[in-house]
């Protein structure tokens, strides 16, 4: 009796010490690998946390409209009518939303309303679940990978340099990347068990999850689900218990919808009705089938963008039935045949990428990895990809000239220090929220109650268009030049605001503000205007 206990009362503060079992995995994975994983663990975090910082912007005006914008509106804080046209046709799946207000309202309830503040803990929470996934994928797919192909998973997971840039974003291609990479350890142990109830309840969910944040992950899914009818003795079987599974996350999606939209939509099918029987997604361009293939070394930024992409077809050739290979494939050709093509559409492959170079690795004979020319490449492309992470733990390329963030967030701590007084922007047109794409969008979400927006036409007389006692500390000039223009009735006190690039407090440190390298500097980021805010005095 004594000895079936003693087992027992060891694995039960295994089980509730779930941070000791990831010490204990890293303890292990650093003998098979060589590597001091715990620092470069702790590196990694270091330049996410960076990057989640400095990368205020959204990648794509998406990131911003489609999710936050949606659940602001129908939290009540704004008006759904200004919402995109997508919210009227009711294409948009609303869980993600969802789910952002919750937070939104927790905070709200606490007196926190800032809105960066929301977005910070969306970020932060996103970025941990994405850490949660990554140490899953490494627990899963090292032990069938030998020395070259466990180091190169490691490498790959913590430091390519464009990890950092996506994995905090709450978006609908970040989260159906996680949740699908996710999946695929219980869908492997759902095929090796033969039907277990619980591998299939799991890998469903997260499935079904998946494709409701993004239905595009369709694509990879049914790669997945080829997967297991052809590896599963149990043929078919496991494949439709899983899509049971996934059937019962959408019709609660569905559920969720209702609420969100206040009737009955299928929001799967109108997704598909407009954006691909009706055309509409082909308005915004549409390019040649091969184009993300002739892309993708470019954007990874050759010559390492050369080598990742070739390093992506070899498990093709030399792995077929791997299981990470077959959802990725089908997700990439997948969206080959669609006419509208963005790079963004690809990031939920970001999770699996590391995998398919550790198999890349994996297939390569070890003997090559000890030629001098082999070693002194991988070297040389290890220091660009350090260079560009460490670049991207800078300012400089997280500042857009389009969507600026950071003017929003002046305009609301202006408007804070206010007291709740009214603070007057005078703009031309009026468009101090609004950020023109392929049409006009209004934001709602970063607009403070105690900000006053005034269409200022040119030669106006200001003191007509804002009460007369209003200080200059609540009177602010939106113009977009470097120099304000001649006002009637009042005077420019002071610059208070200038959108710029990243860069430029550095040029202005060595001197170099208005010299060619400054211009061609501009040019290179297509940085043609700056958005500048000048404190205004009435004289009138």
């Amino acid at each position: 009796m004594g000895d079936d206990s003693a087992p027992a009362s060891r694995a039960t503060p295994e089980r509730t010490a779930p941070l000791a079992r990831v010490y204990a995995f890293i303890q292990r994975e650093a003998l098979a690998t060589g590597f001091p994983l715990r620092a470069m663990v702790a590196a990694s975090a270091v330049a996410h946390i960076a990057v989640l910082l400095l990368a205020v912007n959204p990648l794509h005006p998406d990131e911003h409209f489609q999710i936050l914008e949606f659940a602001y509106a129908r939290a009540g804080l704004a008006s759904t009518g200004a919402l995109p046209w997508e919210y009227a046709a009711q294409i948009r799946p609303s869980l993600q939303p969802a789910l952002a207000m919750i937070p939104l309202l927790l905070l709200r309830a606490l007196g926190l309303t800032s809105p960066f503040l929301w977005t910070f803990v969306l970020k932060a929470a996103t970025l941990i679940l994405a850490a949660a996934v990554t140490l899953l994928v490494l627990a899963h797919a090292t032990p069938t990978l030998s020395r070259p192909g466990k180091r190169a998973l490691w490498l790959t997971s913590l430091f390519l340099w464009f990890q950092p840039l996506v994995q905090f974003r709450f978006t609908s291609e970040n989260l159906g990347g996680l949740l699908l990479a996710a999946a695929i350890p219980f869908v492997v142990r759902l095929v090796a068990e033969e039907d277990s109830r619980n591998q299939s309840m799991a890998a469903g969910l997260l499935l079904g999850l998946s494709f409701v944040f993004r239905f595009q992950m369709a694509f990879a899914i049914v790669g997945l689900l080829a997967w297991v009818v052809l590896k599963s003795r149990g043929g078919w079987r496991p494949a439709a218990g899983l899509c049971m599974s996934m059937a019962v996350v959408v019709a609660a999606a569905t559920l969720v919808d209702r609420w969100f939209y206040g009737q009955w939509v299928f929001t799967p099918w109108n997704y598909f009705r407009v954006n691909l029987l009706e055309g509409v997604a082909s308005t915004f361009g549409t390019e040649p089938w091969y184009w993300y293939l002739a892309g993708l070394p470019l954007w990874m930024a050759p010559p390492l963008g050369v080598v990742l992409t070739l390093a992506f077809l070899v498990p093709l050739f030399r792995r077929p039935t791997n299981v990470w290979v077959w959802p990725a494939a089908a997700f990439f050709l997948g969206h080959t045949i669609i006419g509208h093509k963005e790079l963004r559409f690809l990031l939920p492959l970001i999770y699996v990428a590391p995998v398919l170079l550790a198999l890349a690795a994996d297939a390569v004979p070890e003997r090559l990895f000890q030629r001098g020319w082999v070693r002194w490449t991988l070297k040389a492309l290890a220091v660009q990809n350090m260079a560009i992470l460490l670049l991207g733990m800078t300012p400089a390329p997280h500042r857009a000239a389009g969507f600026d963030t950071h003017f929003y967030h002046f305009l609301w701590d202006r408007a804070e220090r206010s007291s709740g007084a009214p603070v007057h922007v005078l703009s031309d047109g009026g468009n101090t929220f609004s950020t023109g794409i392929h049409y006009v969008l209004s934001l709602a979400t970063y607009r403070h109650p105690s900000m006053v927006e005034v269409a200022y036409p040119p030669g106006a007389d200001v003191a007509t268009l804002v009460p007369a006692d209003t200080p200059a500390s609540r009177l602010l000039l939106l113009w977009n030049r470097d120099e304000p223009p001649e006002l009637a009735g009042a005077v420019v006190e002071r610059l208070v605001y200038r959108a710029e690039p990243g860069y430029m407090p550095l040029v202005r440190l060595m001197g170099l503000e208005g010299s060619p390298v400054e211009l061609s500097l501009r040019r290179v980021v297509n940085w043609e205007s700056y958005r500048t805010v000048w404190e205004v005095r009435i004289t009138q």
